[in-house]
């Protein structure tokens, strides 16, 4: 419990969207009844492990963008101490581009991949208009 005290009073860097009213590492805590002390916020996972690398700051990104990133930002990474909810990622592309070959090629390259990924890490992480892969 001390550590999640520390974890949700501590600085921490908000990764706010655009569309987005807030973090939804926030939406999820307010729905556990927790709240954490947010200093910072940016629109971007990048811009937020860029913060944490010039201040004494802490984010919650993704794992695997942090672990790709944390050697080129002298970064460490750690588990939060609570569960920040489901990560999911999603495809978005222009209406006038649904049966443009190239486009199409492109989409199920990049869901072919987001499969890949949540087999290898045994969670389905990869998302599209038409609902969750």
């Amino acid at each position: 419990m001390k550590s999640t005290k520390a974890f949700l009073a501590s600085g921490r860097v908000a990764v706010i969207g655009r569309g987005q009213t807030e973090d939804p590492v926030d939406s999820w805590l307010r729905g556990e009844g927790l709240s954490r002390r947010v200093v910072l916020r940016v629109p971007s996972y990048l811009q937020a492990i860029q913060a944490v690398a010039q201040t004494d700051l802490a984010a919650v990104v993704p794992k695997r963008l942090a672990e790709s990133l944390a050697g080129a930002f002298s970064l460490a990474g750690l588990d939060p101490p609570v569960e920040p909810g489901e990560y999911q990622e999603y495809l978005f592309y222009p209406e006038r581009a649904l049966r443009d070959p190239a486009s199409v090629w492109l989409r199920e390259f990049v869901l072919e991949i987001g499969h890949h990924l949540g087999r290898v890490n045994g969670r389905g992480i990869a998302s599209s208009r038409r609902g969750k892969v």
